[in-house]
């Protein structure tokens, strides 16, 4: 293999695709990026098993090849030159000589004979929609994924998409998250579980433009399509919680309120929580304002904040972080929340429409 292509170009390619690559796997030709040169020209890709990123980038190819470069050492060389052009040449023995200006590096590379052929993914219908709602509809569900349920399928987000229609969601057992846009899609019903790892590593390719990006799943994988690069998935399998009987629709109180002023005070309170008992915030909803108290082995603090409220006072408590995280997902500069009793999880909704939704459950206080 021989080529000649831009070392920036070919230093951001080598990053990107390494995100897929695992520090901890027994596959020694994993823990590399794999060089191929194609009619396109150069294509990088990484893969760990579950998840697996490609991209094809400029080159001037002189002589087709393949070979695997470990990832961490060619991402320090291709930092360290200063040339704006940079060489590859392999031989027989996967010696990879890598030349740019005055620097020359030898670097022994692996066959690519063990290395596993990416899965191809035939969905019949391509999910299209703009990136950056995508990237928010991550962020504002992937927070409330499960880190340690014994249902699979709870560690993921799940996806349901109907006729014009994509929903996002996510519970854990305490809190439930869930994210709905509308999308130009007439295709059949479909849904599908992917990995927050995954869907972690995907935001980090999306930007503020109005590019776009494809969602192609089947019923193991889902590509994904987004600035130049293809991004190859896992699916999870198993059963997720019919989490439509979960939901509530009768309300005692509702409350308007300022979600950064809220986020203040969480945080004011959490300075005080002990995390290994979960001290929870006990929230009094009473005469338009909302008293907050905490008490633990650190000390006990009191604040409180203006709200608009309706309906019945109300004193209720809360995981601080659970909460917190929850309003900080929220989008605009005000929040809905409906209470119904200090047993019953609260909803958070935006003031208009119904872009999202998430659900809290309370702490029982032991007085």
């Amino acid at each position: 293999m021989k080529f000649t292509c831009n070392t920036e170009a070919l230093y951001e390619a080598c990053i990107n695709v390494s995100r897929a690559i695992s520090n901890k796997t027994n596959i020694p030709v994993l823990e590399g990026v794999l060089f191929k040169t194609t009619e396109q020209g150069l294509s990088l890709t990484g893969y760990d098993l579950d998840l697996g990123i490609f991209t094809t980038i400029e080159a001037m190819i002189i002589e087709d090849g393949e070979i695997v470069l470990e990832a961490k050492i060619i991402s320090e060389i291709l930092r360290c030159l200063e040339d704006d052009k940079v060489s590859f040449e392999t031989d027989s023995r996967n010696v990879c000589r890598i030349t740019s200006g005055v620097s020359i590096y030898n670097i022994n590379g692996m066959g690519t004979e063990e290395y596993p052929e990416l899965p191809y993914t035939y969905g019949e219908n391509d999910i299209i929609l703009n990136q950056k709602v995508f990237g928010d509809m991550i962020r504002q569900t992937v927070f409330a994924v499960s880190l340690d349920d014994a249902r699979v399928a709870h560690r993921g987000v799940k996806f349901e998409i109907s006729h014009g229609d994509i929903k996002a969601i996510a519970l854990d057992g305490y809190r439930f998250a869930m994210r709905h846009e509308m999308i130009d899609y007439k295709g059949e019903d479909i849904s599908f579980i992917v990995p927050a790892k995954s869907l972690n590593e995907i935001t980090k390719f999306v930007t503020d433009d109005d590019g776009m990006i494809s969602l192609s799943p089947d019923e193991k994988y889902m590509r994904v399509g987004i600035n130049g690069y293809n991004i190859v998935s896992r699916l999870l399998d198993g059963d997720f919680m019919d989490y439509k009987r979960i939901i509530p629709t009768d309300f005692e109180t509702e409350v308007h309120i300022k979600s950064s002023l809220l986020l203040d005070k969480l945080q004011s309170m959490a300075i005080l929580a002990d995390d290994r008992i979960k001290s929870p915030v006990r929230c009094t909803f009473k005469d338009d304002e909302l008293f907050f108290n905490i008490n633990s082995k650190n000390g006990e603090a009191d604040t409180k904040m203006d709200v608009e409220m309706t309906g019945a006072e109300i004193e209720i408590g809360f995981n601080i972080r659970y909460l917190s995280d929850a309003v900080r997902a929220s989008d605009g500069d005000k929040i809905k929340m409906c209470l119904s009793s200090p047993i019953k999880p609260v909803v958070i909704k935006p003031l208009e429409g119904d872009s999202y939704f998430y659900l809290v459950l309370p702490v029982r206080f032991r007085n």
